[in-house]
């Protein structure tokens, strides 16, 4: 479990754990840290990009991702990334909440993707917002379990929008 930098791409491999799985990216070039109470915000600027190759989860009661790349692929899941936690109890399912990644770059087109996902996005009842679109690419799975999309597509203010694109041979939960 690991995250490390080379020249403008950050990768994540191996299984993270514990509360804040974002931890490991304090000190990498081109991250920007911020203590917000109990939740830390990572940033990453616009010339670096992240590559989840292994297993991460995103608990937006702890941790958070931002990133203000303005095109290409600025967030990248070829492994598992999960958004949020399902927690199950003895009467039933709940999903967390709270903002798990803001993307504040972006291209402002729904076509324009900055979040890319050719492993398994998993996405449970947390919030993403975005000025760009997601794409899941062949062989990319997305689950989305009460899941909120907030787009800021055109003048970036806040509009509804799916901008979630399939192509050819992704799944869908």
């Amino acid at each position: 479990m690991s995250f490390s930098y080379s020249s403008g791409l950050i990768t994540q491999t191996g299984t993270e754990t514990g509360n804040d799985q974002l931890a490991g990216l304090s000190g990498l070039t081109g991250v920007t840290v911020t203590t917000l109470g109990e939740r830390t915000v990572y940033s990453i600027d616009s010339s670096t990009r992240i590559h989840f190759n292994g297993t991460c989860v995103i608990d937006p009661r702890y941790c958070e991702l931002e990133t203000n790349r303005l095109g290409g692929s600025g967030i990248v899941v070829n492994g598992t990334l999960d958004l949020g936690k399902e927690i199950t109890y003895t009467y039933g399912t709940q999903y967390t909440s709270g903002r798990a990644l803001n993307i504040l770059g972006g291209s402002n087109v729904p076509w324009g993707w900055i979040f890319i996902v050719n492993g398994t996005l998993n996405w449970y009842g947390c919030e993403v917002e975005t000025g760009s679109g997601i794409a899941v690419y062949n062989g990319g799975t997305i689950k989305i379990r009460d899941g909120v999309f907030i787009s800021r597509l055109g003048n970036h203010t806040i509009q509804q929008g799916n901008t979630i694109i399939f192509h050819a041979g992704s799944t869908s939960d």
